[in-house]
């Protein structure tokens, strides 16, 4: 069984997890997908420089990470056709996240070049609330990386044989692809293209509660931990470049408290 994810955090939490016991087994596409240029098929170069952009905001040690994490996918992704190409089944492990979710649809669109030879899909669809018996509280969950290894085998029994089902997935991805907007996001259920500013409300509403002076970082972590929006601090922040291009912010010099581009102080000019 090919074991296929798309949060590097949940595959990590998955292998500790031991749900299958081999680690050959398990692969992770964390690309993205829900950003940028989709108009190529498997792991192409387009995917490389949108992990590049990503990457871009924090310190030069880690943007080296864009083409490590770019190389091992487009190396598994090899790896993975042809296994499922000798007919081994595979198990795809997504959630209501924008990335992920987008990343089971293009992954159904890849086995429909090999639908002849793979054999049997399933899915697990991440639910969004779980109870826990032994708290006896409800958890909310926005992705796979959220869940810890010692849960992981509560969601097999949400696995759903989607064998004759996926090509219906593969087809969504298609017209996304036709579409090709810079921003993908899930709304009322379904994956929509979207303009690149549609989360920018939220970063002005936040900008707003600060001083004239703020730190970027706390705005970041505002959006992200009030809003639950699916996106990452590195859109967030590549969003708030846009407001310094724009000089609708400024930055206040000599004012990084960390690696990353954003633990810097900014200066509203409105």
């Amino acid at each position: 069984m090919v074991e296929i994810l798309f949060s590097e955090s949940g595959a990590a939490s998955f292998k500790e997890a031991e749900i299958n016991g081999n680690f050959d087994d398990i692969f992770c596409f964390a690309l993205a997908w829900d950003i940028g240029d989709i108009t190529e098929d498997g792991v192409g170069e387009k995917r490389l420089a949108v992990l590049d952009a990503l990457y871009s905001v924090y310190d030069e040690d880690t943007q080296k990470g864009a083409k490590i994490q770019y190389d091992k996918a487009k190396e598994d992704f090899a790896v993975v056709m042809e296994r499922i190409k000798n007919g081994e089944d595979v198990r795809i492990w997504y959630s209501d996240n924008p990335s992920e979710r987008c990343g089971m649809l293009w992954f159904a669109a890849q086995l429909r070049t090999v639908s002849d030879k793979a054999g049997r899909v399933y899915t697990v669809k991440l639910p969004k609330y779980m109870y826990s018996e032994i708290t006896n509280t409800i958890t909310e969950f926005n992705s796979w990386g959220e869940v810890a290894p010692h849960e992981w085998h509560k969601y097999l029994e949400f696995t759903q044989d989607k064998t004759k089902e996926y090509w219906g997935y593969a087809q969504q991805w298609w017209n996304l692809k036709r579409e090709n907007s810079s921003l993908r996001a899930v709304l009322n259920g379904r994956v929509r293209s979207v303009s690149e500013d549609i989360y920018d409300k939220y970063i002005w509403d936040e900008i707003d509660l600060e001083d004239d002076e703020f730190i970027e970082a706390a705005v970041i972590g505002n959006v992200l931990g009030r809003y639950q929006l699916g996106i990452g601090d590195a859109f967030i922040a590549l969003r708030m470049e846009k407001l310094i291009e724009s000089e609708i912010l400024t930055v206040v010099p000599k004012t990084s408290r960390g690696p990353a581009v954003y633990h810097r102080k900014l200066r509203k000019n409105y």
